[in-house]
């Protein structure tokens, strides 16, 4: 990237989705680009307004001081955006959490030609292959239902931004279990249903929540920090791509549905979006970088960290 159209990122940011490890730029004091979703998730979650916040939609461009931003789908979450950066000399794309496939409430995301790519690292180990999709939906739907049998409460500890979304909507079109959720999910999820993500959930706060609650017959959808008081056996499970490895001693059931892309759909990015160089960040980023130039003849490497030199400098 050209250094100099660089430097008017220090008072332009653009947040690519609403997670919490993502979301930084919206407590600076510049300008804030966005999707209208992912600033609906964070200002309905945190209970504040943002100011200086621009809004930017998925295939929309822009221009500052000559250089064209263009936002894409990102499949991971709701509002999820990719952002093209075309300067007069090259083409950068940073993918933020990405998702190549379809999923219940999200449509994968697309590879996109440039000159740099920095790419997300997440899973970027060969070790992390997920299954179908179809085929973990099949699975967690026959747990949910086998634990209800045996009149236990299926518990889901999930993000409460994306991952409990896609459960709930799992749960509706696969069983007849009614759902009940936490109070932050049920927040979350109503931003959702605004964008046309409609389930059907109770929450646990209500007159119909606790009604559900008290007829024994339901699942429940938490965040992963909150312990539900539930009248009955609890059992435990999670939706993780980490369970491809780990499995927590705490639950009984873990399965690798993940709303990030796996190592082969990393790969796969790369390939098709065909850069002359790639950076990897968060999580695998020396493992898939290492992967990128050793096996696919690709010039790669992990972008520099705070405190390392600057972004412009490196590139």
């Amino acid at each position: 990237m050209d250094p100099q159209s660089s430097n008017i990122f220090g008072d332009h940011v653009f947040i690519s989705h609403a997670h919490g490890d993502h979301t930084a730029g919206f407590d600076s004091g510049a300008e804030k680009y966005s999707t209208a979703e992912t600033l609906r998730l964070y200002e309905k979650v945190h209970n504040r307004d943002v100011p200086k916040s621009r809004l930017i939609r998925h295939n929309e461009t822009i221009e500052l001081n000559g250089v064209e931003v263009t936002a894409y789908n990102a499949g991971h979450i709701l509002g999820s955006a990719q952002f093209e950066i075309r300067t007069p000399n090259e083409t950068v794309v940073y993918t933020g959490d990405i998702n190549c496939v379809d999923t219940l409430t999200t449509n994968a995301a697309k590879a996109i030609n440039c000159d740099v790519l920095i790419i997300e690292a997440t899973y970027g180990n060969p070790v992390f292959i997920f299954p179908q999709r179809e085929t973990i939906y099949a699975e967690v739907a026959k747990w949910t239902v086998n634990q209800v049998r045996e009149r236990k409460i299926p518990v889901f500890q999930v993000y409460p931004t994306g991952k409990a979304q896609e459960i709930i909507k799992l749960l509706d079109l696969f069983t007849e279990i009614p759902v009940v959720t936490h109070r932050l999910i049920t927040k979350i999820s109503k931003v959702c249903q605004e964008y046309g993500l409609a389930s059907e959930s109770f929450d646990a706060d209500t007159k119909e929540g606790k009604e559900k609650l008290a007829g024994g017959c339901f699942a429940y959808v938490t965040p992963t920090f909150a312990t539900p008081k539930l009248p009955g056996k609890i059992s435990r499970a999670v939706t993780t791509g980490w369970a491809i490895r780990f499995r927590p001693k705490t639950v009984s059931a873990a399965f690798p549905l993940s709303s990030h892309s796996d190592f082969k759909q990393l790969v796969d990015y790369v390939k098709k979006s065909k850069p002359s160089m790639v950076y990897t960040c968060f999580g695998y980023e020396e493992a898939l970088a290492e992967y990128l130039r050793k096996k696919c003849g690709v010039n790669a490497r992990p972008i520099p960290q705070f405190g390392q030199k600057p972004l412009q400098e490196f590139i």
